[in-house]
C-alpha cells in the first residue's frame, strides 16, 4: 500500500536537427512528466497510479544533441487506496535528459539516468531520500534510494514545444523507515512505468519560484 516516487526535426521557428547549435532555441525551458504505473492493494486488487513532476530545464546543444539539464520544482502523486505521498523535490539532484536525433526522421532517442543512495540528499539528518506517507492505518516516513533509468522518443511541434513518451525503470531500496507500521511493510521494489512529457520554452532565467504546478505552462497529457 506504498506508492512513492518511481522516483524525459524541425518547427516553423527554423530549429533543425545538424550538429550545429541552432542559435534560435530558447535557454530555459518548463517540462512535465506524467508517470502511470499500477500497484496490487490488498481488498481492493490493481489500482492504477500516477505520479506528476514539474521541471525547469535549461537547453544546449551538444555534439548535435539536444540536451535538457533540469531542476525538479515539484512531485504530486495522486491519492491512491486511502494513501497520499509527499517529497520535496526541492532537493532532487539535477538530472540531464539528452536527446539524440535519428538520421531516418524526424524525431529523438532520449536518454536520462538518476541515482542516490545513502547520501542525505535532501539535507534532513536521514539516509536517501524521505518520502512522507499518510494513510489512515498505516502512516510514517521511509528513508529510500533510488536508480531510475529513462528511454524516451521525442519530438519538435510547430510551435516550438517538444515532448513525446518516455518509459522508467525504477530500482528503490528502503534504507529505514520511521512509524511501527511502515516498518513492518515497507519493501525495496523494482518496477517499470511509462507516459507523456512535453517542454516549453519560457522567458530566460525563469526559476520554480516564478511557476505554480497549479497554473504550468505546459501539460504533458494535452500535448
Amino acid at each position: 500500500m506504498l506508492f512513492f516516487a518511481h522516483l524525459l526535426v524541425k518547427t516553423a521557428l527554423g530549429w533543425g536537427i545538424s550538429s550545429a547549435a541552432p542559435v534560435q532555441t530558447p535557454i530555459s525551458w518548463a517540462g512535465h512528466q506524467v508517470t502511470l504505473g499500477s500497484r496490487w492493494v490488498p481488498f481492493k486488487g490493481k489500482v492504477r497510479t500516477r505520479m506528476d513532476s514539474f521541471v525547469i530545464a535549461r537547453a544546449t546543444w551538444e555534439d548535435g544533441r539536444f540536451v535538457l539539464t533540469q531542476e525538479a520544482c515539484a512531485v504530486r502523486f495522486d491519492k491512491v487506496a486511502g494513501v497520499r505521498v509527499h517529497m520535496d523535490a526541492r532537493h532532487l539532484p539535477r538530472s540531464v535528459f539528452t536527446f539524440t536525433p535519428r538520421e531516418r526522421d524526424q524525431t529523438f532517442d532520449g536518454r536520462s539516468r538518476v541515482v542516490w543512495n545513502e547520501e542525505d540528499v535532501d539535507h534532513d539528518g536521514k539516509p536517501g531520500m524521505t518520502i512522507r506517507v499518510a494513510a489512515r492505518v498505516c502512516s510514517g516516513s521511509l528513508h529510500v534510494t533510488n536508480d531510475s533509468t529513462t528511454t524516451a522518443t521525442a519530438r519538435f511541434r510547430e510551435g516550438g514545444t517538444f515532448g513525446g513518451n518516455a518509459r522508467v525503470r525504477v530500482e528503490q531500496r528502503v534504507l529505514g523507515a520511521e512509524g511501527a507500521c511502515l516498518s513492518m511493510v515497507a519493501d525495496d521494489t523494482s518496477e517499470q512505468v511509462d507516459g507523456p512529457f512535453a517542454y516549453t520554452p519560457v522567458p530566460a532565467g525563469t526559476s520554480c519560484r516564478d511557476l505554480s504546478p497549479d497554473d504550468w505552462p505546459i501539460d504533458a497529457l494535452a500535448w
